[in-house]
């Protein structure tokens, strides 16, 4: 007698729909954390629509309507879902198929959150020996278990952090130096001979991690060599040099990036980092070049923490005047998210400035609104925009030597732990 079989959880539309829906959701989720429109509350709301997909997927898979060989994996989440979903329900063939062919940063920070959406260690180890930690293991995919390890702050051991410096690759290495920078860790003795490494992206990492333990005046030549030159690292050489130099420096750095004729989008984002409030009127003035308003508008929130839209400073959208137009300027420094970001209305916010520019002390830095101290940095965390709060982390780790870095791109629940463990 033929065994009745259960009929699915889902309808068929519903499970079509689903293969499609919860990779977006991870693709909102992931671009949410890296955009100055959301914040912290927002990350919970995308955190809990993602866990609706996936236990959703989850569901149809236990109960014998499995979507892992219709999901795409050339699908932005396809391969968070279809990882995730193999370490949930122990199969290991999901595993495998979703590690194949990984050969991007993108697709391994993908990989990353799917390992960091489990919050032990231990799984994250089992996982590893289920896919064969060998030295022909993708370094890709190491390199996703260790990004796992800074994300929800595992603590690695010391042989494995002393081995992979010594003998890895050179993505694995930049992986545990980065690691070991969010981690607060001191590995200076292993680190300084590999500012002599070939690899570039090595050496900046290895600069960035010795200078939030000796401060930035010990490698300011070093730092140099990153900053005076047009080059992919830019950017993320440039934010860890503004929040560990000094005002002076600061000023330095500034004139070099003016002196290097960059993207004028380097120095309005340099300048917004920096905090200092005497490059504000630039940056008003900025705001008239419609081709840079919105850039400059966002460096003007995050030093004074007004909310350009909310706070009645941008411009109707009747005012625009075709700002597509001016996209025929291709810049590589232009972010993904900037055409979604308000218009600044120049006039309405130097009224502002002319009459608040009393509230902010000349001689302090600040991060949306709030001079770039200790007491004021969690609030930033708490309240702030991903981009204000992933700078707050690292003023913050800079500040308390013993302090690690809050993730801001780690699940919410994790964030919620890692905000409880700053006393």
């Amino acid at each position: 007698m033929k065994e009745k079989q259960e009929p699915p959880v889902f309808s068929e539309t519903i499970n079509e729909q689903l293969k499609h829906d919860a990779p977006f959701a991870w693709f909102l989720r992931h671009q949410g954390c890296h955009s100055p429109i959301f914040r912290l509350a927002d990350i919970e709301r995308l955190d809990e629509r993602l866990t609706n997909f996936l236990n959703a997927i989850y569901l149809s898979e236990v109960n014998g309507t499995s979507l892992a060989d219709s999901l795409n994996l050339s699908d932005w989440g396809a391969r968070f879902v279809l990882f995730w979903l193999g370490i949930e329900s122990g199969k290991q063939e999901y595993c495998l198929r979703a590690i194949e062919g990984i050969e991007d940063k993108e697709e391994s920070d993908e990989l990353a959150e799917a390992f960091s959406w489990f919050s032990q260690l231990d799984k994250i180890i089992g996982i590893l020996k289920m896919l064969g930690d060998t030295p022909n293991q993708s370094p890709w995919v190491k390199r996703a278990a260790i990004h796992a390890c800074k994300l929800n702050h595992l603590s690695l051991t010391e042989e494995y952090i002393v081995t992979t410096l010594s003998e890895g690759d050179d993505m694995s290495v930049v992986a545990i130096l980065d690691y070991i920078t969010s981690q607060r860790l001191d590995y200076q003795q292993q680190i300084i001979p590999l500012l002599n490494s070939e690899n570039e992206e090595v050496v900046l990492a290895s600069l960035i991690a010795l200078s939030y333990q000796l401060g930035y005046q010990s490698f300011h030549k070093d730092f140099y060599h990153f900053i005076s030159e047009d080059n992919f690292q830019l950017k993320t050489a440039l934010k860890h040099a503004l929040i560990v130099a000094d005002t002076e420096e600061i000023r330095q750095i500034l004139s070099e990036i003016t002196r290097c004729q960059y993207s004028q989008r380097i120095r309005i984002y340099s300048i917004g980092v920096s905090g200092l409030i005497e490059y504000l009127p630039e940056l008003i003035s900025l705001t008239q070049n419609q081709e840079l308003a919105k850039a400059a508008g966002e460096s003007i929130s995050m030093i004074t923490g007004i909310d350009i839209e909310e706070g009645g400073f941008s411009l109707a959208h009747e005012s625009h005047n075709n700002v597509d137009d001016f996209d025929e300027i291709q810049d590589s420094w232009k972010t993904a998210y900037e055409d979604d970001l308000p218009l600044p209305n120049p006039d309405a916010l130097s009224v502002w400035w002319k009459k608040e520019q009393v509230n902010f002390k000349a001689s302090a830095r600040y991060l949306a609104g709030l001079p770039i101290q200790r007491e004021h940095l969690k609030q930033v965390l708490l309240t702030g925009n991903q981009i204000q709060r992933d700078i707050a982390a690292y003023h913050l780790a800079n500040i308390e030597k013993n302090q690690i870095v809050v993730q801001v791109s780690a699940c919410y629940r994790e964030q919620h732990r890692q905000l409880s463990d700053i006393s």
